[in-house]
């Protein structure tokens, strides 16, 4: 690295230090001195003045991972659930009026997760306890006895408003509410939860069957009428994305704010959407825990506003770990040793998401002799490489329980799937050449133009098999052919990555 570029690297790593390690100097910093609790002198103003702390989308990541140059300061390690409880214990005892929330997917995307069914991720969450948290599309991975087995074990409020049991079914979530009210300081503020309502679209059907999920806007407009009244400030915990919290947002008269997650968004301010009078604020922290979001709100009567927000990065080489975390990852973290670190190949380079989802729809269809492999970019979460990979960073890449399967499927549905996946942009095709006529995008399967009469196979998952991510064209198939884990599969295959 040129010397300037590792002088300013050096120096923006001493400023995150102080940013994130040191709230007085970092609240000091960042917020005006109206909002100081330390140095205003109504003291009402400052009872009236909270920080809320946010998390989503933190997929099982206990430990940091790599991240390749990180805010530009390099290769980092970042993440890491020790590093965060840091960072919240921190805030919690050096200011009053604290909120720390976590808007779901907890579970899903590391082995020192998924290998305890998500119980590792509870045992720490329960450590740092917070205020409020939701559960997400994922938080179903393991069917709803296993998310009632982790709803059980949680010692923090976890609230979904949207979820209902099925008329007849007697399948339902325990331990949670649609909504909590907690007192900070000399305010009341009101804590409602919701979840996709996507979720039986992007899970497994049998993981959610005899749960009914509501549109979030309908019930949150119900509690907000009862809450209004009753709170300071009124803050939607949500794991809906981006886009579907923008447009909430447009219809709420009494919501303050909204926390949301789902979308893996990195919100660097936060979006104002103005109804009237009445602003809702919606705030997103990314993913993994790479972010914690922090807000500084100001609440006058009915009125709130954010007056400060930044994502503070959680970077494991400059943040202490919390030790009584620690010390349960590390004990996790050692039972698992052996499996982990278990070698699978060796990588002369970096292989991104999108390359590996390629090379999964080849190896699919390779394996089964099919005529085309088809794979989903969202069953692949993290990059390979370079040097050797372990089974802990195959895990990690392919942290869904898939297995490998054939479908039988006519060629007019096939033709289908393949424009729905090329409009989508979400799917990776093999064995399918699409080429340009006169008459137009013609589709190739092999050397041959497709007939929409000839039965073709098609290799994929059986997410996807049974419809998985709204791909209904494959369920008008026949599954013909179920192998083994496509994780175990990769296992076996990967070092054609660099055939």
């Amino acid at each position: 690295m040129p010397r300037g570029k590792g002088l300013f690297a050096l120096l923006a790593i001493l400023a995150l230090m102080v940013l994130v390690l040191s709230p007085s100097f970092a609240y000091y910093l960042t917020t005006s001195p109206k909002v100081d609790h330390q140095r205003t002198p109504d003291p009402e103003s400052a009872s009236r003045t909270l920080i809320i702390l946010h998390t989503n989308d933190f997929h099982g990541h206990l430990k940091p991972i790599m991240k390749v140059n990180f805010l530009k300061l390099g290769n980092l390690m970042v993440s890491g659930y020790p590093n965060i409880a840091t960072i919240v214990r921190n805030y919690r005892e050096n200011y009053p009026n604290v909120l720390y929330l976590d808007a779901g997917d907890w579970i899903t995307g590391s082995l020192l997760c998924d290998y305890y069914h998500g119980e590792s991720v509870i045992k720490v969450m329960n450590i740092l306890k917070p205020d409020a948290a939701t559960i997400g599309n994922h938080e179903f991975d393991w069917g709803v006895k296993g998310l009632n087995k982790l709803l059980r074990m949680a010692k923090f409020d976890v609230v979904v408003a949207n979820v209902f049991p099925e008329a007849g079914s007697n399948v339902k979530l325990v331990n949670v509410k649609p909504f909590v009210i907690k007192n900070v300081g000399s305010l009341k503020v009101g804590i409602i939860g919701v979840v996709t309502p996507e979720t039986p679209l992007i899970t497994m059907e049998d993981n959610v069957k005899g749960l009914r999920f509501v549109d979030p806007l309908k019930v949150v407009r119900e509690y907000e009428k009862y809450l209004g009244p009753k709170v300071d400030l009124l803050v939607v915990l949500s794991h809906n994305g981006k886009r579907e919290d923008v447009e909430m947002a447009k219809h709420l008269e009494d919501v303050d704010i909204i926390v949301g997650g789902h979308s893996h968004t990195k919100l660097l301010k936060p979006i104002v959407v103005e109804n009237g009078d009445h602003k809702v604020y919606v705030v997103q922290a990314y993913k993994y825990g790479i972010f914690v979001g922090r807000m500084i709100v100001k609440v006058k009567g009915k009125d709130a506003q954010i007056s400060q927000y930044n994502l503070l990065p959680v970077i494991d080489d400059i943040i202490p770990d919390d030790p009584a975390t620690k010390s349960v990852v590390d004990k996790l973290s050692e039972e698992l040793s052996e499996v982990a670190n278990q070698k699978v190949a060796e990588l002369s380079r970096r292989y991104t998401r999108d390359e590996i989802t390629k090379f999964s729809a080849e190896i699919a269809r390779e394996v089964t002799g099919a005529d085309v492999g088809v794979m989903n970019t969202g069953g692949i979460r993290s990059p390979l490489g370079p040097g050797v990979v372990t089974y802990e960073n195959l895990y990690a890449c392919f942290p869904f329980h898939n297995y490998l399967v054939v479908v039988q499927l006519k060629g007019k549905d096939l033709r289908d799937l393949i424009k729905h996946g090329i409009r989508r942009g979400n799917v990776r095709f093999a064995g399918v050449d699409l080429r340009r006529t006169d008459g137009g995008l013609e589709i190739y399967i092999g050397d041959e133009r497709l007939n929409p009469e000839k039965v073709y196979k098609v290799a994929t998952v059986d997410f996807l098999a049974r419809g998985g991510d709204g791909y209904f064209e494959l369920k008008r198939g026949k599954i013909i052919y179920r192998g083994e884990l496509f994780r175990e599969v990769m296992r076996k295959y990967l070092r054609k990555l660099e055939r």
